[in-house]
Order: structure tokens, then sequence, then C-alpha cells
């Protein structure tokens, strides 16, 4: 069980978004996926967010929205990561994947082509995110 407070009078908005953002991390790391997702929600809405937080929230929440077949909310959010100017590159690229793979989920065949399309031409992509979209979208055609 988690005890900590966020709501502590005279503590700073970055100290209260570094709490959150440990209290987030021990959900995933304790296996319970609904309270993480409520807890990595709550910190998309913080102030006091460093980007690699926030990038990462991002792609934690789109890819729950995902799992929860809220497919439009999930590439809403994953829009956002890949749009922040201040973003993690890889969290950009898994989320332009995640995007493509959301398409695909859909049967929207044209539109996880274009995704992945996207994604090819995204500055430094890593191989294996290469790789991945490569066989997704051989498993489109």
């Amino acid at each position: 069980m988690h005890c900590l407070s966020l709501t502590t009078k005279g503590v700073d908005a970055g100290a209260k978004a570094e709490a959150q953002y440990i209290l987030a991390h021990s959900w995933i790391d304790a296996g319970d996926r609904t309270e993480a997702h409520k807890e990595w929600t709550r910190l998309l809405d913080m102030e006091g967010l460093w980007p690699y937080a926030l990038s990462e929230a991002r792609m934690i929440v789109g890819s729950g929205l995902l799992a929860q077949n809220k497919h439009e909310d999930a590439r809403n959010i994953l829009a956002e990561c890949i749009a922040a100017a201040d973003g993690v590159d890889w969290h950009k690229w898994e989320a332009q994947l995640t995007i493509a793979k959301s398409y695909q989920a859909e049967g929207k065949h044209a539109e996880a082509k274009a995704a992945i399309e996207t994604l090819m031409t995204m500055k430094g992509l890593d191989a294996g995110r290469r790789q991945q979209a490569s066989e997704l979208l051989e498993n489109i055609k």
C-alpha cells in the first residue's frame, strides 16, 4: 500500500511532480496496471514536470488507453508525445509505432500504413523500431 501525500502545503511543484513520478513507477513495479494508469494520468496534469517524465507519462497513458481499446484517446495522447518539441526521441518513435499498431488493431489499414511511413521518416529512428515497423507493414499487406 502506498501512503504518499502530494497535497502537502509548502512543497514546490517540482518536488510534488517528482514524488508522483516515483509513486506512478511504484505501481508499475507492483504489477498493478489499474493503479499505475491512474497515477500516470494524474502526473500529466501536474506542474513542475520535467520533459522526460512528461514524455514517459504520455507514452504509458497512451499505451494504457490502447490496452483498454480506447484507440482514439490513445492516439490523441500519443500524438501529444510526438508533437512535444522537448520530448524524448525514442518516446516519439515508440508513440508513432503504437499509433500504427492501434490503426492495425482497428482494421484501418490505410491509416496504419501512413503511420508507419511517418515513423520511417522520423529523424534518427533506431534499427529495432525500423524492423518492427517493417514487420507490421508486412502483416498489413
